[in-house]
């Protein structure tokens, strides 16, 4: 077994989430009821059909073990999200990472293009020595393909990982290194030509027979009745036809009361395949494309060495429907690391349209592999019958008739409404896990749930949307702030408050992002206010800084939360969090309006000396000094404000919400407004939670409303829904209302692309 793994240890400076790790004996995994898996976006498409993959896993654990069960999500960083934030592709935090948790799945990767890089992929199979890869190949009903019978097809590749041409030996034609060689085989008997690229094929007795050895027990395990070993050896004698022999070997001295030869089959058994044996045989490599093709039924497990391996599974991937719905998975003695088998598509990335199959299928096989079944056989009856019922990605649509084509989050959705109820599956865990520490499902305390807001950052904003959250019953909260003893102390006294006010809620104060998991929404309001000397661009890069780490932190905790943003610049923030996370725009918003509008709404009552249930007030445009008032909009009881006051009284209005927070600022000396702020989002949080779809200005991604182009964020009439925004209303503007509006979205784009400047 492994060794334990320090407490205190971070990864890429980030803590695991709470939770226990995968430990192995004699290379077979011990999986805890709360495992923590390490998991890798990917590049391009990554993100989004990891999102969707993440997703359905949850919920189809969550219904198979009904909360006995959950995976604690940790994320690690390869790819371009690794350059990016370490300056490195592969860091070595990420592989230790996966070689101390035991059990990891990753999207796809790019490897860096020019001179002297490897396949991140590669990389990381060799360096963790997972020598097994395994590519179990089937047709699910309703996936088109180019066969007419490509149910036939149902086989288990088993391709060696680590060596053959893939051990990277390999040598420049004209360098020094490959005129030594050269010089060598020379010397050797072999004349090679001048200006000739060597690399060598390296295969060896131990990797061929452990690779092989792991076939024969999948296939005994699994009830497959051949274990075929595909090589080129009729040409490749030492190498290819090495590894034949050893496997026949290994076969026989580990599993001779278990294996066949073809030879035996025939001479001893005419040809019929006793109960209980596995019969092993060979192909030459060329020959069994064509078999597989033409005698698909005749192959159940197929191990073979790293080239062929790598032709033959992705030529039988094309059979059942491409590579968008084959899985894979390497698996060495204490590390198994599972991955979408297909490339990053970044011409697709980012349009919620990519097809998350491959990455959905591999988690499948990482249930299997864990020991999960239950959850993994529910995975692929839901993938079967949304299938089977034409509802699929448009990659798979296309080549369907009468079909329904689903955005990459929809296919997720799908998915999950086709697994049982959480409630109606109480299934039992098994005798050899119940002592192990088990985590309730999210939000479960008992009979009794609540939906779970966590407020990130504990001043003055934070503490008091806190409380409005909790007084009000709408949710148990989670306040967390870095200064320790702040959040826990402020946490403590809101709850106690709570129980005169008669709240059941619960408030929790901590400094450990574990306690935000599976938040219904987060609010973000950590940052700081300007200091004297402070530039406006040292705020924006500061408060850009901070606000990205914590929306990384809680976004790979709480993936389906919605997130709420009140850190300033707020607009700015809001897009870097929709950027930072991946998540649809829908799922984003910022808090602006709605404190914008209730500013307005406050001082039109106090100039009319009337009640303020009686008004309405609409703000729109950049938090701030960029907001746009709209008097024409703005009401009494029905009647606009234009026909209650005059120009001047109105301006006047508009100039004080302009200066709202300034005006406050400028009584309280340090520090700003929070009680409007905090009963703003608290608002907002009613409407989500609530479903109650109520129009409230918020910051939301444009989308080509109101003429305004690009990407960013500003304050829109909004309707807010249990999704999130449910739509936009545009409403007719004037000539100078428009321009007012569009001047707002580009000096908030202005500061978009300063803020990208400034983080390089």
């Amino acid at each position: 077994m492994k060794s334990a793994i320090s407490k205190t240890r971070k990864y890429n400076g980030f803590n695991a989430p709470k939770g226990s790790r995968i430990s192995f004996v004699d290379g077979a995994p011990v999986v805890p009821d709360n495992p923590i898996i390490p998991f890798i976006e990917g590049d391009g498409i990554g993100p989004e059909i990891w999102l969707a993959t993440r997703r359905v896993v949850d919920a189809a654990v969550a219904s198979a073990y009904g909360g006995k069960r959950n995976i604690a999500w940790f994320e690690i960083f390869a790819g371009g999200k690794a350059k990016e934030l370490f300056d490195n592709w592969l860091p070595d935090d990420s592989v230790d990472a996966i070689a101390d948790f035991g059990v990891a799945i990753k999207g796809p990767l790019n490897t860096p293009s020019g001179g002297g890089f490897r396949s991140l992929n590669v990389r990381l199979r060799q360096t963790l020595d997972l020598y097994s890869c395994i590519r179990p190949i089937h047709h699910i009903e309703g996936v088109p393909s180019v066969l007419k019978a490509p149910e036939k097809l149902d086989v288990v590749i088993f391709r060696e990982n680590t060596e053959d041409v893939y051990a990277g030996i390999e040598y420049q034609a004209g360098t020094e290194d490959a005129l030594k060689v050269a010089g060598l085989l020379s010397e050797l008997g072999t004349e090679v030509r001048e200006g000739t690229g060597i690399g060598i094929k390296i295969i060896s007795k131990e990797a061929s027979r452990r690779l092989v050895r792991r076939a024969i027990q999948y296939a005994i395990d699994h009830g497959r009745k051949s274990v075929t070993l595909v090589h080129k050896g009729n040409i490749q004698k030492y190498t290819e036809g090495a590894f034949s022999l050893w496997g026949y070997e290994l076969a026989k001295e580990e599993f001779g009361d278990l294996t066949i030869t073809e030879k035996e089959l025939w001479d001893e058994h005419d040809g019929v395949l006793p109960e209980g044996k596995v019969l092993v045989n060979d192909r030459i490599a060329d020959a069994i494309f064509y078999e597989l093709l033409i005698n698909p039924e005749k192959y159940s497990v197929i191990a073979t060495t790293n080239l062929n391996g790598d032709y033959l599974s992705d030529a039988c991937a094309a059979q059942v429907g491409g590579l968008g719905v084959a899985p894979g998975a390497n698996i060495g003695d204490t590390s198994a690391l599972f991955e979408a088998v297909h490339g990053t598509a970044p011409t697709i990335a980012g349009k919620n349209i990519a097809n998350p199959t491959s990455l959905l299928l591999s988690a499948l096989m990482m249930l299997e592999y864990m020991g999960w079944d239950e959850a993994a056989a529910m995975v692929h009856k839901a993938l079967s019958r949304t299938i089977g019922n034409k509802r699929a990605t448009g990659d798979l649509t296309r080549l369907m008739d009468d079909a329904r084509a689903l955005s990459t989050s929809e296919f997720a959705d799908a998915l999950i409404a086709e697994l049982p109820a959480v409630e109606a599956k109480e299934q039992l865990v098994g005798d050899e896990t119940k002592n192990q520490n088990v985590v309730p499902a999210a939000n479960t305390r008992g009979k009794r749930a609540m939906p779970k807001v966590s407020v990130i950052g504990a001043g003055g904003v934070g503490a008091t949307c806190a409380q409005y959250i909790a007084n009000m019953g709408l949710a148990d909260v989670v306040l967390l702030d870095i200064q320790e003893g702040i959040p826990q102390g402020k946490g403590l006294d809101l709850l106690q408050a709570g129980a005169l006010l008669g709240s059941d809620a619960r408030i929790h104060g901590t400094n450990d992002y574990a306690d935000t998991v599976g938040s219904d929404i987060v609010v973000i309001t950590a940052g700081i206010a300007r200091k004297p000397g402070m530039s406006r661009d040292d705020l924006l890069k500061t408060n850009a800084t901070i606000v990205q780490e914590v929306a990384h932190r809680a976004f790979t905790l709480s993936p389906e939360a919605i997130f709420l943003v009140v850190t300033n610049p707020l607009d700015v923030m809001t897009y870097l969090v929709w950027k930072t996370t991946g998540l649809p725009s829908a799922k984003v918003i910022g808090m602006a309006g709605a404190l914008d509008s209730a500013r307005f709404k406050a001082f039109i009552a106090e100039a009319l000396d009337v009640s303020v249930v009686d008004i309405q007030a609409m703000v729109l445009g950049g938090h701030g000094d960029l907001m746009v008032p709209l008097p024409r909009y703005s009401t009494v009881s029905g009647i606009p404000i234009t026909e209650l006051m005059d120009a001047e009284k109105i301006e006047a209005l508009c100039a004080r919400t302009r200066d709202g927070g300034a005006e406050i600022v400028s009584h309280l000396k340090t520090g700003s407004a929070f009680y409007a702020p905090g009963a703003s989002v608290t608002m907002m949080v009613e409407s989500i939670l609530k479903d109650s779809h109520r129009l409230i200005p918020s910051s939301v991604h444009v989308g080509g409303a109101y003429g305004i182009k690009g990407d960013l964020f500003i304050g829109l009439p909004t309707v807010l829904c249990r999704h999130g925004v449910h739509g936009v209303v545009e409403i007719k503007l004037r000539r100078d209302e428009k321009r007012a509006l569009k001047a707002s979205a580009k000096t908030v784009q202005g500061t978009i692309e300063t803020m990208e400047t400034l983080l390089g």
